[in-house]
C-alpha cells in the first residue's frame, strides 16, 4: 500500500491565493472619528473646562487679601525670623558646637513671661543631644547627633 503525499501537498499550494486592501476606520472621536460624534467631543471640552488651575486659584486668593491681612503676615513672618535668628545666634559657639545646657527664652509681648524657649540639655545621651522648644501651647523634643568640630 502506497500513499501519495507530494501531489495533495501540490493541490494545496497551486491553487491562487487572493487578498483585499485593508481599510482601517477610525471609531473613537479622539481620533477624528465619525462627525456624528462631535457632541461628544463638545462634552469633552466642557468638563475638561471645569478644572481650574490650583495655581491661578491660589494667586486670586492672595490678591483679594486686604492690605492689613498682608500686614499682619509680613509681620508674623519678619518676628519669626527674628526669633530664629537670634535662637541660631545663641544656641552655637563661633566654632559651629550646639552649647550644651543652653536656655533660650523670648517674650514677644512684653508681659515678662516666655513666650518662646529653646532648652539645650546639658548632658549627651548616646552622643546625642535633646533640644525642647516650647511655644506655651506644644512641646516639642528634637535628639540630633552631638558633632564637634574644631577651628
Amino acid at each position: 500500500m502506497r500513499i501519495w503525499i507530494y501531489p495533495l501537498l501540490l493541490t494545496v499550494f497551486a491553487t491562487p491565493l487572493s487578498a483585499t486592501e485593508l481599510v482601517h476606520r477610525f471609531v473613537n472621536p479622539n481620533f477624528g472619528g465619525s462627525p456624528l460624534n462631535g457632541p461628544f467631543l463638545l462634552n469633552q471640552a466642557a468638563e475638561q473646562n471645569k478644572h481650574k488651575d490650583p495655581a491661578i486659584a491660589s494667586k486670586t486668593a492672595a490678591a483679594q487679601k486686604s492690605e492689613i491681612e498682608r500686614f499682619k503676615e509680613n509681620l508674623q513672618r519678619a518676628i519669626l525670623n527674628q526669633v530664629s535668628r537670634a535662637t541660631t545666634e545663641n544656641l552655637f559657639d563661633e566654632n559651629g558646637n550646639i552649647q550644651l545646657g543652653s536656655d533660650l527664652n523670648f517674650d514677644l509681648d512684653g508681659d515678662g513671661q516666655s513666650d518662646f524657649a529653646v532648652i539645650v540639655d546639658d548632658q549627651l545621651v548616646n552622643g546625642s543631644v535633646s533640644i525642647s522648644i516650647s511655644d506655651g501651647i506644644s512641646d516639642t523634643v528634637l535628639t540630633v547627633p552631638y558633632i564637634t568640630t574644631m577651628p
